[in-house]
């Protein structure tokens, strides 16, 4: 029996449905609210019964006929009570994926080179830029990774590189890699006024250019964006945001492809992701390579489990002991063994199938403000 609460309010009551016997719905509403007609609101679930998936925001004739019975009873049980929060959502948000998958994972990398630290005021001024470490010792070793193990990653970086490393960036691409978009130096995004979000993203975008790369997508330094940056990316060709939100989802025609702050290696890592860990209940210690594999491992297999989207994200500048990518080649190999359940994607490929079944996805990524630098 599979108990799925749908709202935490004042009243519980469950339903069986005969002759569906192994489903159990939790439905928890407020009986003093009055009736509503069908278009106030949609259930949003992923019913799991007799090793079949009942997407209830699939179209009818992609559902299983062995269930929409099962659908009109407990929708019409669910739209007789208004409920006192506006969203009635499952416990496990589950979608539709390629190929018969369960579940899907896309490997991603942010970061390249000086940027961030130019940004910041951080690079000392008299020395050279151009060789940093972390794009001539590290970086190569992860590429090595990613082919022994035949994953497609995307590698978000930051437009300022494109003039600086245009050699490594078009080599990471003829690897078989996607180029995403990361501001031009690392730039907090949605701090950003309107007249410099412009000519940030019309640098990079140039730079990009020069260099044979077109940004499909963006990740933005800080996890969020302003209310102008959907169509400033629409302007530029661009068809996905990849945020700090809970969950794949379609935007104003943008695909949402979202990123976790618990899923980078950066929350582990850094001394100055502490007020970050705190706000997620965590200590605020920098974390042990062996807690981050031990924790991305439990998360991969959750979300295979739930049927969901996991970005995992690791930097090149951070991998600066053996044993981090150790790790994170051990991480990678969890994920090649899930690959009979599990569609690894790069993030436009993931875009993509969202912008082509948007009634799966919804409009609502559940956006995690969350702030771990101000700037």
């Amino acid at each position: 029996m599979l108990p799925i609460e749908l709202a935490s309010l004042s009243t519980s009551q469950v339903m069986t449905i005969s002759p569906f016997d192994s489903i159990s719905v939790t439905l928890s509403v407020d009986e003093a609210s009055p009736t509503r007609g069908p278009d106030t609101r949609r259930v949003q679930s992923t019913l799991r019964a007799n090793q079949a998936i009942c997407m209830l925001l699939l179209p009818r004739n992609r559902r299983p006929q062995s269930l929409l019975r099962f659908h009109q009873i407990l929708r019409s049980f669910c739209l007789s009570y208004t409920p006192s929060t506006s969203t009635i959502m499952s416990t496990t948000q589950q979608f539709p994926w390629p190929h018969g998958k369960r579940a899907c994972i896309s490997l991603t990398m942010d970061n390249m080179g000086e940027a961030a630290d130019l940004n910041r005021g951080l690079w000392p001024k008299d020395k050279p830029i151009g060789s940093h470490y972390s794009v001539i010792e590290k970086l190569p070793k992860m590429l090595d990774l990613l082919d022994k193990y035949h994953i497609p990653a995307t590698y978000f970086v930051e437009g300022w590189n494109c003039p600086i490393y245009p050699d490594t960036i078009q080599h990471v691409q003829t690897r078989g890699h996607e180029i995403g978009f990361h501001a031009y130096q690392h730039e907090v995004w949605k701090n950003l006024d309107a007249e410099t979000e412009v000519g940030n993203l019309d640098k990079s975008v140039e730079n990009a250019k020069a260099i044979g790369v077109q940004y499909k997508g963006f990740r933005p330094p800080g996890g969020l964006v302003t209310d102008r940056t959907l169509n400033l990316m629409k302007e530029k060709g661009m068809t996905y945001l990849s945020p700090a939100a809970e969950r794949p989802a379609l935007v104003d025609g943008i695909a949402m492809v979202p990123f976790q702050w618990e899923s980078i290696d950066a929350y582990f890592y850094m001394a100055s992701t502490a007020a970050l860990r705190k706000g997620k209940g965590d200590t605020e210690d920098v974390l042990s390579p062996q807690v981050l594999k031990e924790r991305l491992i439990k998360r991969i297999d959750e979300v295979v489990r739930e049927g969901g989207y996991l970005a995992l994200l690791f930097h090149p500048f951070l991998q600066t002991e053996d044993e981090k990518l150790q790790v994170m080649e051990e991480v990678v190999e969890h994920i090649v063994s899930k690959q009979e359940e599990a569609w690894i994607a790069q993030c436009k490929d993931v875009a993509d199938w969202i912008r082509k079944n948007p009634e799966a996805f919804g409009n609502d990524p559940g956006w995690d403000k969350a702030e771990w630098k101000k700037n």
